[in-house]
């Protein structure tokens, strides 16, 4: 949800999103409309309402959509860009953002076309209020870690993570930060 915020615009914005409350919600709350689609329905619907809305650009989170499927976009006219933290495939799209620090992670398949690819932690997709950041010397011990794995944490991470570092040598304070639903 940054990136149009962040963006200029030329054109309105409408989100195509899964129907999960809290989600909804938030962006509604920014001023923009929302599609919502049904989370039980699979990405080829969520690209036919794409589709029908017949946007400029469309943005995605590769997450939730099959990377085979954008390639009907494509032949739209309408420009894809991907955000992904992954790597590892091909993507038929304009553009990918990957601000992962794991070089692995940023490797992607020859996809035949001419996609522009922004990689590495320089293309991180951040709101504004972040920009002002103040930045620290990195400790050579570290005490405390926080641990926030972003909307959802469908594989459990969190807690993995939260443990894998309490039975370390150190053992540093460790905060997390979950969405409501992952808390139930």
């Amino acid at each position: 949800m940054l990136l149009p915020q962040e963006a200029v615009l030329p054109a309105d914005v409408t989100f195509v999103m899964k129907n999960y409350e809290d989600g909804v919600r938030v962006v509604t709350d920014k001023g923009f409309d929302v599609v919502a689609v049904d989370p039980e329905v699979d990405a080829g619907r969520e690209l036919d309402m794409i589709e029908r809305c017949g946007p400029d650009v469309a943005v995605f989170d590769l997450r939730d959509i099959e990377t085979k499927d954008l390639s009907r976009l494509t032949v739209t006219r309408c420009g894809v860009v991907v955000i992904d933290d992954t790597g590892g495939k091909t993507i038929a799209a304009d553009a990918v953002i990957n601000a992962s620090l794991v070089e692995q992670y940023r490797r992607y398949g020859d996809n035949g076309m001419d996609t522009e690819y922004y990689l590495g932690p320089d293309y991180c997709v951040v709101a504004e209020e972040f920009s002002g950041a103040v930045t620290r010397e990195t400790r050579k011990v570290v005490e405390r870690v926080a641990i926030f794995m972003g909307g959802s944490d469908m594989a459990g991470l969190t807690v993995r993570s939260a443990s894998a570092l309490r039975r370390s040598r150190r053992r540093p304070g460790v905060r997390t930060a979950l969405p409501r639903a992952a808390r139930r």
